[in-house]
């Protein structure tokens, strides 16, 4: 995750161990983005299970008696890799 101060976007953590906050400043910011993070939660798995459900769709059409079990394993791996590289190159 990552915010903007208007002169740039840097990682949260960045943020966290920023000279302008006190250590009480890093504590009430860190709460508030975990608040922030759970309100938001059920949305990002909804967005995430609509990207898993569009591919599913995808196999099902191109793929005549296709292994559910197997389509399914293939697609969450490709997904979990997908969100690995976004974090490489997000934060390097």
């Amino acid at each position: 995750m990552r915010y903007s101060n208007g002169s740039g976007n840097y990682p949260i953590g960045d943020r966290l161990s920023s000279p302008h906050l006190s250590k009480k400043g890093e504590k009430e910011m860190a709460i508030v983005e975990q608040m922030e993070l759970v309100r938001h939660r059920s949305d990002i798995i909804a967005d995430v299970r609509k990207v898993f459900e569009q591919y599913r769709a995808i196999f099902d059409s191109e793929v005549p008696r296709i292994d559910r079990n197997a389509a399914d394993t293939h697609i969450l791996r490709e997904m979990r890799s997908a969100v690995v590289d976004l974090e490489k190159e997000l934060f390097g």
